[in-house]
C-alpha cells in the first residue's frame, strides 16, 4: 500500500508504519468495530495534523449535514476547537464534480475567502487546510479534511497522496449507518450552548457586536430583509455575519441557530441597536 518499507518522516516524526495503523483503524471504524474518532486521531497523528473533520455536505450549501470532528486541542483551552467542516469553502463550485481520492490544498485552490475559516485559522495559528473528497451520491458529498500548523512538507504531501485513495475506497465500502450514528453523538458532545443564553451578557459564543445585533433581531422574529434594513447592511454582509455566527455557535444553519436563540429568556434588550453590545 505504501510502496517500499522505508519510513516517510513528517515534521512530527510520523512514519509510514503509523499510517498503516491509521488505515487499519479507519477500516475497522467503518465496519463498526472501532470508533471513527479513534480512527481520525490515528490519521491526524500519522500526517501531523492539528485537527480533522469527516463531513457530509449538501450540494449548494456551505453547512455540513453531518460532521464528526477530532482536535488535538484540549477542551480547556481558550482557543477555538474545530466544530464544523470547511470543505465547501475549498471545493466551492467543484464540490459535486471533485474526484474521490484526490487532494485539495487551500494554499493552491483559488476560491473566495471564507471569513469563518480565516477567523478559525487565525485564532489557532493554522496555515494549511487539506480536503479529500471521499464520495459523491444523491446530491451530497462526503469529505475528510485536515488542518495543519505549518505549510505541508514534501513528505506530508506524499503521505496524503498515498492515503487519499485508500481512505476513499474504504469509505465507499463502509457498513450502513456507521457515519450517521457517530455524527449524531459527536454533535451532542460538541455543542455546549444548549444550557446557556446565547445572547446573555457573558456572550458565551464570543459574538462580535455586528453578529450579536443580527442574532438579537433574529430572536425578535425579523426576516433577513428586515435585518438588512434595520442595520443598513447588504444581503452579502448579512450572509457573512451568519456564516461567522454558525461557526461560533456550532450550528448547521438557520433552523439550528433559531432554536438556540428562541429557547433563551423572553426578555431581550430593546431600543436603539447602536447602544447594544
Amino acid at each position: 500500500m505504501f510502496g517500499s518499507g522505508e519510513e516517510f518522516q513528517t515534521s512530527q516524526g510520523a512514519s509510514a508504519v503509523s499510517l498503516i495503523d491509521a488505515v487499519f483503524r479507519w477500516c475497522k471504524a467503518l465496519k463498526g468495530e472501532d470508533t471513527i474518532e479513534s480512527a481520525l486521531a490515528a490519521i491526524a497523528k500519522g500526517v501531523g495534523a492539528e485537527a480533522m473533520t469527516l463531513s457530509r455536505v449538501r450540494h449548494g450549501s456551505f453547512q455540513a449535514a453531518k460532521c464528526v470532528t477530532y482536535d488535538t486541542l484540549s477542551s480547556a483551552s481558550p482557543k477555538p476547537r474545530l466544530t464544523r467542516s470547511f470543505a465547501a469553502s475549498i471545493l466551492s463550485e467543484f464540490m459535486s464534480i471533485a474526484r474521490s481520492g484526490t487532494v485539495w490544498l487551500r494554499s493552491v485552490v483559488e476560491v473566495e475567502t471564507d471569513p469563518a475559516l480565516d477567523l478559525f485559522h487565525s485564532r489557532r495559528k493554522l496555515q494549511e487546510l487539506v480536503v479529500i473528497p471521499l464520495q459523491t451520491d444523491h446530491g451530497f458529498s462526503d469529505f475528510v479534511e485536515f488542518h495543519f500548523l505549518d505549510p505541508l512538507s514534501r513528505n506530508q504531501h506524499a503521505l496524503l497522496n498515498m492515503l487519499a485513495e485508500t481512505l476513499s475506497e474504504a469509505w465507499r465500502n463502509r457498513s450502513h449507518g456507521v457515519f450517521a450514528a457517530c455524527a449524531l453523538e459527536d454533535k451532542r458532545q460538541e455543542r455546549d450552548f444548549d444550557s446557556v443564553d446565547l445572547l446573555g451578557h457573558e456572550n458565551p459564543a464570543r459574538l462580535s457586536r455586528a453578529e450579536y445585533r443580527v442574532c438579537l433581531l433574529l430572536s425578535r422574529g425579523l426576516p433577513n430583509k428586515g435585518i438588512c434594513e434595520e442595520l443598513s447592511i447588504s444581503n452579502a454582509t448579512l450572509r457573512t455575519h451568519l456564516r461567522n455566527v454558525y461557526a461560533k455557535t456550532s450550528t448547521d444553519g438557520m433552523p439550528d441557530l433559531l432554536y438556540l436563540l428562541l429557547k433563551g429568556p423572553r426578555q431581550r434588550p430593546q431600543g436603539d441597536l447602536r447602544r447594544i453590545a
